[in-house]
């Protein structure tokens, strides 16, 4: 069996999916859209397009994203999905992509061609390398000629954010897939009678795999908002939930933000919750307390107190790995933040509103294991803080073309590390962070949603707007950097520096580098960057400056080296650093 046959089999049935895009609704059958894919099918491989060719995905519109994926799939081609890249920061993205896939074809649409033509974008991969459309295919392609496929084939490659260094790429099977469906419409209590509303993008697993492929399997119909019209109008998500009597909905954290920043600015609709059964929250740790402000102020619409499951996933195990139990609603334990050290023994907070709030994420989907482990791989007891380890049929084979870091990827028995942080408290799953993101100074274990908590309180500044990490020094002793990013005024970031010796959990923050805008990406757009440290302010004006320009050479040449380091050097020191005086040379 392979997917293949479950959209087959889906295309049986009169069921398919109602796409919604700028205000405007139609209507494509499961039948309608595997023929479809049988046309573009024909139009790649008249075009030279082979089984096992990588396939990078630049669309927008759900509606021709899903009739070339599925038309790769028909072909035994390897689509990877990527946000479409029409700014400096996507474009670099794909182009590191295309370096990891190598020959790849890319695959786009009309309106977003032309775009990139009004933008004067290079080409992505090359002059050399023509960029298809789906227009294009549909147009001139005839019916294809569908390859026999096993289930232990390769069906895709899902890529890795990539901030930070080169972009991963996961390379999932057409079992991890089918693995993970089970497990995710088993977990999820979904049945063909289930509605399902997704407005995430279909570039990312999530709003693919769990939003798309998991109605497919069951035979249920589905919604497909346009990812930007749920940006552009948060309330729009609530609209269609209404007006089509949505059964189960996906969401992220950050969008119950968005939500409950619309309710509070007092605008409201005719909103009726009361058929929706299941809202899965993951891809982004959960907050406790956003959770249930969001059911609180939408109880008067008819929203369940019982509608949340919460899950824990990542693209190497295809999505889920873990899921609270469907009908059980939010459940949370408050946990001493002393005892969440690495590898020492949790316990319940004495007073809740001191401890550190984390949401219970159930136990393992079917099909996936779960263990919790601590150096050279010992497995440790429950209630231990160590890595989470998986393994199971929905857990990919490793990183396409990357043999080292997939052999760093597994344990020598087998069991993929996830990277993550967290321990199993009354048989059930709760997640402390991120392993390379705890911070150990001074023999202590401090974790940077604890301080960012702490600052977001005391300064009342938005904690999406803070990062906390650890950074070197030239002793090679970790000290803890607060970034943050945001427009703001010289008066700002004096509060933020004064504050930075007296608030708690903070006290050894020795000093706070503040980059106005994309701090994630390591870039510097707007008008300054300051640095504060312990009682002063050190003001540098970088508009127009020669040194704003070295530090955005610097992060394009190499976007993966910490751009803190640079900073540091060139500001706290006001002298010209090693790298700043070779890039001025040169």
């Amino acid at each position: 069996m392979n997917l293949i046959d479950i959209l087959k089999s889906a295309a049986e049935s009169e069921k398919g999916i109602r796409f919604i895009e700028a205000g405007k609704e139609s209507f494509t059958s499961y039948a309608e859209l595997l023929g479809e894919a049988e046309k573009v099918l024909g139009g790649m491989q008249e075009r030279g397009y082979q089984p096992g060719d990588r396939v990078i995905l630049q669309i927008a519109d759900p509606h021709r994203f899903l009739i070339a994926f599925w038309g790769c799939l028909l072909g035994g081609m390897l689509p990877a999905a990527l946000p479409v890249a029409l700014d400096e920061e996507k474009e670099r993205k794909l182009r590191s992509v295309s370096a990891v896939l190598k020959t790849a074809h890319l695959l786009s649409e009309e309106r977003l061609l032309s775009l990139r033509r009004e933008r004067a974008l290079p080409g992505a991969m090359g002059e050399e390398r023509e960029i298809q459309s789906v227009e294009t295919l549909l147009l001139f392609g005839g019916r294809g000629r569908e390859v026999s496929l096993s289930e232990k084939d390769a069906a895709m490659i899902q890529f890795s954010s990539g901030s930070t260094g080169r972009p991963k790429g996961v390379l999932l099977s057409h079992r991890n897939i089918l693995s993970n469906l089970l497990g995710i419409s088993r977990g999820a209590d979904f049945s063909e009678r289930d509605h399902v509303l997704s407005w995430l993008p279909l570039s990312h697993d999530m709003g693919l795999i769990g939003a798309h492929l998991s109605p497919i399997l069951i035979k249920a119909n589905q919604c497909l908002m346009a990812t930007q019209d749920f940006i552009r109008k948060p309330g729009l998500w609530l609209d269609k939930l209404t007006e089509h009597a949505i059964t189960v909905t996906l969401a992220p954290n950050f969008a119950y933000k968005l939500i409950l920043g619309l309710l509070s600015s007092g605008e409201r609709g005719d909103w009726d919750l009361s058929s929706l059964r299941y809202l899965l929250n993951g891809a982004e740790p959960i907050s406790a307390d956003l959770c249930e402000a969001f059911l609180r102020e939408l109880s008067p619409f008819g929203l369940s107190d019982k509608v949340f499951i919460n899950a824990y996933g990542m693209a190497e195990a295809s999505l889920l790995i873990s899921l609270s139990e469907a009908g059980s609603g939010l459940h949370f334990e408050s946990f001493s933040k002393e005892s969440l050290t690495l590898f020492g023994k949790v316990r319940l907070s004495g007073r809740k509103e001191e401890g550190r709030k984390l949401v219970d994420l159930g136990r393992a989907a079917e099909g996936c294991e779960i263990r919790i482990c601590g150096e050279r791989d010992l497995v440790l007891p429950e209630g231990s803080v160590g890595e989470i380890e998986i393994r199971g049929e929905n857990v990919s084979s490793g990183y396409f073309g990357e043999e080292e870091l997939t052999e760093q990827l597994f344990s020598p028995d087998g069991w993929l590390r996830t990277g993550d942080a967290g321990f199993f408290y009354g048989g059930r799953l709760y997640i402390s962070g991120r392993l390379k993101e705890i911070l150990f100074v001074n023999g202590q274990n401090f974790y940077p949603s604890d301080i960012e908590e702490a600052l977001e309180k005391r300064l009342r500044f938005p904690a999406e707007n803070l990062a906390v990490s650890a950074i070197p020094d030239r002793n090679n002793i970790d000290r803890l950097y607060l970034f943050v990013s945001g427009v703001g005024e010289e008066e700002l970031f004096s509060r933020l520096a004064a504050a930075a010796g007296r608030a708690p959990h903070i006290d050894r923050i020795r000093r706070v580098i503040a980059l106005l805008e994309e701090v994630a990406s390591y870039r510097v757009r707007g008008e300054h960057a300051a640095l504060a440290a312990a009682g002063y302010l050190h003001w540098w004006s970088c508009t127009n400056s020669l040194a704003a320009k070295r530090v955005r050479q610097a992060a394009r040449i190499d976007p993966g080296y910490p751009l803190a380091h640079l900073l540091l050097d060139v500001v706290s020191s006001g002298t010209m650093a090693p790298w700043y005086s070779a890039l001025t040379a040169g």
